[in-house]
């Protein structure tokens, strides 16, 4: 026994001498590893104080960690300086990606150590974020570090108690929504820039006086002005002006300059030349008297240049846009700003590569091709040196411009297939038939307006050559143009600086149409084309206009879905280009695309005005398939007056009105309306052939009756159609079942009623009428007087396919999208509003508004009256039947019954509304009544099919039908067995 303890004594003895001779040996390791890594920081931290700055510093620095990461105990303050230095070192010279991996390598090390230190962890964030805003990785830095870090420091926020450390957690978080904010200028994401102005702006009140937080607020507020600037809020941009100007701040010669050129900025906006040189004189002043504060080549030095660089480039491109582009002045200003940083080290930051651009501009303006093609040459040169992508794919823009000046129709070819190879379109047709593959490419909103404006420069010139071929090139790039802003979406940004590019857009297209029609090489093609931009471009405005007029920035849980939205389709493409090269995990991708599923339903399902189109892509086979079973006609009114487009088994087009014929007739036409006076058909189309027509409008057309001003028409079976495919359905007609309401306004007192005249009064007693008869013509269910509400509406709504609302329905002038149905009630509440119509969910065949109230004429021209019929169609009405004005009463009630009558008899819509007018005016003794005040304001939009109405036993066997030929099979097939038994 003794024996044995023995041994167990001498055997902990070896093993704890074992454990020793580890322990000193890790020790001593450490001590060996880090004593190098501290060798190899100082050689890198002599170096720098002696200036000598190169890349062989690279391999001490990554020496310097190399041997720190061995280090089992480490010192977190010396590990951060290490990895911090690395970063910053690899990030000034360029090599971004791998400054990124450092610091993702530092936070790695960070998180497996015991102990925390969040004023360590936060900067190496925030450098992070910086390095991945550097190399546009926006989507990661914002979803995997942003927004948690934020997070975590709102978390600390609430149990920190010291004001140093307060302020402290406040700056680190007003950097990271810094970087936050020049993300989304990156990703061009209008609505995560909404979103994350939201939550900044709470937080620029300043709270504490350091000197970083206060420089933190400083710099946040002028990227927020920014910001408010780049989505065409000039208000806005011009308050935080003020505020940053404003602000109890230290402020340094490179703050006021920075100022200086956000008041150039306002004042190009205001375009106020006074304004403008004023404050470049005043930026000027600065830098004279406070360059000479610096050291020469310090960090502020170089700064301060940088600046007044940029000055000098406002002030040329100033004169060359709303001044004189032939000044001397220009080229002097641009050469000017090369040579303030041809002495030091360009960066992507401080180069003189747009001074290049400005110069090339410049000489074209100038008609100096030779100047202009040596200053692209330089271009070229430094974007090449800088391996610049976003400039040396500005500079094929530059060279295509050049060789358009240059006026011969071979290079410009060349030049333009060589952009597009480098843009990755190989196949322009392919692009323009199929615009969803514009989503594949790394086209941007930047490449939206290169290709405007190398298409406006590619138009002068075919129009002036008459080249036929040219005028084709020039409208590849307007189509380009219109297919890139509707597959991305690019009105995220609320900027109706969009809808100016879309005008600019129809209406080059339009008169392309026109002179090369004039040239005989006008082809069917070419007509199916301009159709389908000009109803895409209708598409933008309206969801456009649906979002600034809902005030999408206002409503947190919608902007938070679109930001996720648009954030999801920008990393669902980076992966598809990157699976290409095996470099992504295949399991990411579904599970993105399920998410941008959930979030599409859940916006289509809360905002439907946001989707108002439900129809898929509209192509040129669909189209041709169109024009195939019928006639539409497609007007626009552009800049150069009225244009048809004929979409039909013969297409064409042709320019109907000038501008001054086309707004005397919507003059005239508007006050004859509103006064009763004479009114003649006076548009004539030629001698064509058609018995149905199916109306499009776009442009300045909304509220003109065309059914009744075109003379072709007379007779004719005409409809509306909100767009070209709008009316095409799925799913088969059913037996009809009506649904008809008229409220009683009499002793009704609200907001609404002081303002609508109808028989000169709120109240209609010929609806009720009208209500009844109709009700009893096709034993419909009938809501009146005090039934008439909405909550009926709704409930019953879904099962009846015919709903005739005999009832005011009143639509802001100023605001289209303000419409409501006044259902039997006094508060806004029991109103039926617009955004309540789209979320309802019809299977209806027609639905009537025979009492439509429209401040006539006082519509804007997206889309006027139609915002009521094209809430119910969206929401499963195939047609409606509304009023471009105000109707009286007595003449409502009757064209409604003869049309009912006249639908009874198994007429299709468009034929029965034809004949019930017909019949109004050739019924009226009195020419007074024959005007077309009293019946020609109602128009039917939509599927133009007859209804299907049942009022026989025999045609009630529709319902029951399936159900007895079941019962014969079965039958007959248990006869046969009884025979065989």
């Amino acid at each position: 026994m003794l024996f044995l303890l023995a041994c167990k004594k001498t055997e902990d003895s070896s093993f704890n001498k074992q454990i020793n001779t580890h322990v000193e040996s890790i020790i001593e390791t450490d001590r060996i590893n880090d004593s190098l890594s501290k060798k190899f920081y100082q050689q890198v931290q002599d170096s720098i104080a002696v200036n000598n700055i190169n890349p062989s510093l690279i391999s001490l620095l990554d020496s310097t960690t190399f041997y720190y990461d061995k280090v089992k105990v480490k010192d977190l303050n010396y590990l951060n300086e290490i990895y911090k230095l690395n970063y910053s070192f690899r990030y000034y010279q360029n090599d971004v990606e791998n400054a990124v991996l450092k610091i993702k390598q530092f936070l790695k090390i960070y998180n497996s150590l015991e102990n925390k230190d969040y004023k360590i962890e936060l900067p190496a964030i925030d450098y992070l974020v910086n390095g991945l805003l550097r190399t546009s990785d926006c989507s990661v830095a914002i979803d995997d570090y942003i927004k948690p870090t934020v997070r975590k420091i709102d978390s600390l926020i609430k149990i920190e108690s010291t004001p140093e450390n307060l302020e402290f957690l406040e700056t680190a978080k007003l950097s990271l929504y810094q970087n936050h904010l020049s993300c989304t200028q990156v990703m061009d994401n209008g609505f995560e820039k909404i979103k994350v102005l939201k939550e900044i702006e709470p937080l620029l009140t300043p709270k504490y006086k350091g000197k970083d937080y206060l420089f933190q607020i400083l710099d946040l507020i002028n990227n927020v002005s920014d910001t408010y600037h780049s989505l065409g809020d000039y208000d806005k941009f011009q308050l935080y002006l003020h505020m940053y100007e404003n602000l109890p701040a230290e402020r340094d010669a490179i703050d006021k300059q920075i100022l200086m050129d956000r008041y150039m900025m306002h004042a190009t906006n205001v375009k106020s030349d006074s304004l403008f040189f004023k404050y470049y004189d005043e930026s000027s002043r600065i830098y004279q008297t406070s360059r000479n504060e610096y050291p020469e080549f310090s960090d502020e030095y170089i700064t301060i240049a940088h600046w007044q660089r940029i000055a000098h480039e406002r002030k040329a491109r100033y004169l060359l846009k709303h001044v004189d582009s032939s000044d001397k002045e220009i080229a002097t200003l641009l050469h000017k700003a090369i040579k303030l940083v041809s002495n030091f080290q360009n960066d992507n930051y401080i180069n003189p590569i747009n001074a290049y651009k400005n110069l090339v501009e410049y000489h074209l303006a100038n008609k100096r091709i030779d100047s202009a093609v040596f200053y692209l040459n330089k271009h070229l040169k430094k974007s090449k040196t800088l391996e610049d992508s976003y400039h040396i794919r500005d500079n094929y823009f530059l060279k295509t411009l050049v060789k358009i000046q240059s006026r011969n129709k071979d290079s410009i070819i060349r030049s333009l297939n060589d952009y597009y190879e480098h843009l990755g379109i190989s196949n322009i047709d392919s692009f323009i038939n199929k615009p969803e593959l514009l989503k594949e490419t790394s086209l941007s909103e930047s490449s939206v307006k290169r290709f405007i404006k190398l298409a406006h420069s590619l138009h002068r010139t075919a129009t002036n050559n008459q080249d036929d071929v040219l005028l084709h090139k020039s409208k590849e790039l307007f189509l380009l143009s219109t297919g890139l802003i509707n597959q991305m979406n690019l009105i995220v940004n609320n900027n109706s600086n969009y809808v100016i590019q879309i005008d600019k857009i129809n209406n080059a297209l339009v008169q392309i149409d026109d002179k090369l029609s004039q040239l005989n090489a006008l082809n069917e093609d070419d007509i199916f084309k301009t159709v389908i931009a000009l109803e895409q471009n209708h598409s933008v405005e309206i969801k456009l206009k649906s979002r600034l007029y809902k005030n999408v920035k206002n409503d947190s849980v919608l902007l938070s879905w679109l930001s996720q939205k648009y954030s999801l389709e920008k990393r669902i493409k980076k992966i598809s280009q990157e699976q290409s090269k095996d470099s992504i995990s295949q399991f990411s991708y579904p599970t993105l695309v399920n998410d941008l599923n959930n979030v599409n339903q859940n916006i289509e399902e809360n905002y439907p005005y946001l989707s108002t189109n439900k129809q898929g892509q509209i192509t040129i086979s669909s189209l041709k398939s169109l024009a195939s079973q019928q006639t539409s006609h497609v007007y626009y009114n552009g800049d150069d007056g009225l244009y048809l487009y004929s979409v039909s088994q013969n297409p064409y087009t042709i320019r109907l009105l000038n501008n001054e014929e086309f707004n005397n007739i919507n003059h005239r036409t508007i006050q004859s309306i509103a006064n009763k006076e004479p009114l003649l058909p006076t548009i004539n189309i030629g001698n064509k052939q058609f018995t149905n027509v199916t109306i499009t409008r776009y442009g300045a057309t909304q509220n003109l009756p065309l059914h009744y001003l075109v003379s072709n028409y007379a007779g004719k079976n005409i409809s509306y159609s909100l767009q070209l495919q709008s009316h095409q359905f799925d799913g088969d007609q059913r037996p009809s079942s009506s649904l008809i309401i008229t409220p009683s306004y009499t002793n009704v007192s609200n907001s609404l009623a002081a303002v609508i005249e109808r028989s000169g009064s709120y109240s209609l007693p010929f609806a009720r009428d009208e209500a009844t008869y109709i009700s009893k013509l096709f034993d419909g269910t009938l809501f009146i007087d005090e039934d008439a509400t909405k909550e009926k509406y709704i409930e019953n709504a879904p099962n009846h396919n015919v709903h005739h609302l005999a009832m005011h329905a009143v639509i802001d002038e100023e605001n289209d999208y303000d419409a409501r149905l006044l259902f039997q009630g006094e508060k806004d509440e029991d109103f039926l509003n617009l955004e309540e119509i789209y979320k309802l969910h019809l299977n209806a065949d027609l639905v009537t508004l025979s009492a439509c109230n429209t401040a006539y004429g006082k519509i804007d021209p997206i889309e006027g009256a139609m915002s009521l019929s094209r809430a119910f169609q969206y929401a499963g009405a195939r047609a409606t039947i509304t009023s471009l004005w105000r109707v009286p009463d007595r003449e409502t009630s009757i064209i409604m019954k003869s049309f009912y009558s006249h639908l009874k008899k198994g007429q299709p819509k468009d034929v029965a509304l034809r004949l019930a007018q017909e019949e109004y005016v050739s019924n009226q003794v009195e020419e007074e009544f024959k005007h077309p005040y009293y019946w020609a304001g109602f128009i039917l939009t939509g599927d133009t099919n007859p209804i299907i109405y049942s009022d026989s036993p025999l045609e009630n066997l529709w319902y029951v039908s399936p159900f007895i030929l079941l019962l014969i099979v079965l039958y007959i097939t248990l006869s046969r067995k009884r025979k065989k038994q």
